[in-house]
């Protein structure tokens, strides 16, 4: 993390904060890829210029958060299972705000296809 002032060409995250300018800059060591967000007053939320939000849980919230996610080895859902039809897997992937889940929803919607938001699997939390 460095903190500063950044002025970026993505400005969702200063729309969303108001602000002019990010006020912190974020490496991500493992994909090496940096980012910017705007740090709240409080210091307890970091608005990133992707216009997702990193937000700081207490200890009862994170122990929520734990204890009430979905088991992935039975996710629930509504669809009625059929394993005689085995169907194609269409993977949707693409940067926040693209409309990934928008689209996702559309070929459940009108088109029957089973929907599942892979953030669910890959980070374990629903």
């Amino acid at each position: 993390l460095k903190s500063g002032n950044f002025k970026k060409p993505n400005n969702r995250g200063l729309i969303l904060t108001g602000e002019e300018e990010y006020n912190i800059e974020i490496l991500y060591v493992f994909h090496n890829i940096t980012s910017h967000g705007v740090v709240s007053d409080d210091g307890k939320k970091i608005t990133l210029m992707d216009g997702n939000i990193m937000e700081l849980m207490n200890e009862e919230a994170k122990k929520k958060l734990k204890n009430e996610k979905d088991p992935v080895e039975n996710p629930p859902n509504n669809y009625n299972p059929l394993p005689e039809q085995n169907g194609k897997i269409l993977w949707i992937s693409g940067l926040s705000g693209m409309g990934k889940t928008t689209t996702a929803r559309y070929l459940q919607e009108e088109e029957g296809f089973v929907n599942y938001e892979g953030d669910c699997f890959l980070l374990g939390l629903n």
